[in-house]
């Protein structure tokens, strides 16, 4: 792997690197830290620093061996603490992912000590992957900073997705590149990039993110019960995320009177891929339970049974639907729900879910 570490006045080029060895370079009187990891086989690079950009802007530059298309589907992350209030953007290669952004800013409405973002970047049609970091022309002495870079080379993970509210589009999300929003382990715990299964990636409780008093009850899987991921690659999810789910419950009455419902701050104006995760760990037979998924109050999906599209219990799978999220006051959030589908047996009545990622698409 060629790994390249430059600034717009200075470019230094780092030669091949071996897996895990690590280099040191000087730049802009600034120590940095690369290394190369290695995800399910597929080799990525890491790179710590603390360096600040007062400059017009800086960046960085890696050269990877792709094949004669260019690089494919990279996942990046930007880990920021925040000394002082400054505004700056980030862009990799022509896509913006940080825009007017103050990282002092957004760890003090979040009471964080640092922040981290997340990105899918959609294969590129080059073999250099560029970040700009330029500070705000509109404040006195602004500067860039970035404190971790992490790429990670990594398999495709989207194909095609509903288009809620239209049943026969389907949006093409390959071609996408994606801001990582929430990842939640539903019914479970915080899982660790240590505890995920392939791409170092943290699943959050998702509690706080529950609306309404019908939280329902968590759900877990019996150690006898063996996931099947079939043709579909473990790195999607681990099986913590599987093992755990929420539910109504037995209980007829608050399965037909309430849906299990979360609700998240997002920003308005933008398209938002929600890829719903599930395992069916009980019931084995199609049609015992049924339910329908709501985002935003939209139908993404009347009737949903999992045994159905699985074909047998104990088989993980995965949904993915895209909404548009419209601008305005009331529509800063996205809600997604899931009640009791009407000409469902009362003997069985449990809609579940097992996990939840949001993305949002950049351009």
């Amino acid at each position: 792997m060629i790994v390249a570490a430059a600034s717009s006045h200075n470019p230094t080029l780092v030669g091949a690197l071996t897996r895990l060895q690590r280099i040191n370079l000087q730049l802009r009187r600034q120590r940095f830290v690369i290394y190369c990891r290695e995800i399910n086989g597929i080799a990525g690079v890491t790179t710590g620093t603390g360096l600040a950009v007062p400059e017009n802007h800086c960046c960085y530059s890696f050269s990877m061996f792709g094949n004669e298309a260019g690089l494919g589907m990279q996942l990046v992350e930007l880990v920021f603490f925040s000394p002082s209030d400054s505004y700056f953007s980030v862009a990799a290669n022509r896509i913006t992912l940080l825009s007017n952004f103050s990282a002092y800013i957004t760890c003090g409405a979040l009471s964080l000590a640092y922040i981290d973002r997340e990105y899918s970047l959609a294969p590129l049609n080059s073999d250099t992957l560029t970040f700009t970091f330029k500070p705000s022309d509109k404040q006195k002495g602004a500067f860039a900073f970035v404190n971790g870079i992490q790429l990670i080379p990594i398999p495709e993970l989207f194909d095609s997705a509903a288009l809620v509210g239209y049943v026969e589009i389907k949006v093409e999300v390959k071609s996408m590149s994606l801001q990582t929003m929430f990842r939640l382990n539903v019914g479970g715990k915080y899982v660790s990039p240590a505890q995920d299964s392939g791409l170092s990636s943290m699943w959050y409780d998702d509690t706080p993110y529950l609306y309404g008093a019908s939280a329902g009850v968590t759900n877990k899987a019996t150690k006898d019960v063996q996931i099947n991921y079939q043709t579909m690659p473990q790195y999607i999810a681990p099986e913590t995320v599987y093992s755990m789910s929420r539910s109504m419950g037995n209980d007829k009455n608050a399965n037909i009177e309430y849906k299990l419902t979360w609700i998240f701050q997002v920003d308005p104006n933008s398209m938002y891929l929600v890829r719903l995760h599930f395992y069916e760990y009980y019931y084995s037979k199609v049609n015992e339970i049924v339910f329908n998924i709501l985002i935003n109050n939209q139908t993404a999906e009347p009737q949903a049974d999992v045994i159905g599209w699985t074909g047998g219990k104990g088989v993980s799978t995965y949904k993915d639907y895209v909404i548009h999220v419209q601008d305005g006051e009331v529509d800063e959030k996205l809600w997604l729900a899931q009640d009791q589908h009407l000409r469902q047996s009362q003997s069985s009545m449990m809609p579940y879910s097992m996990g939840w990622r949001y993305s949002s698409s950049m351009t």
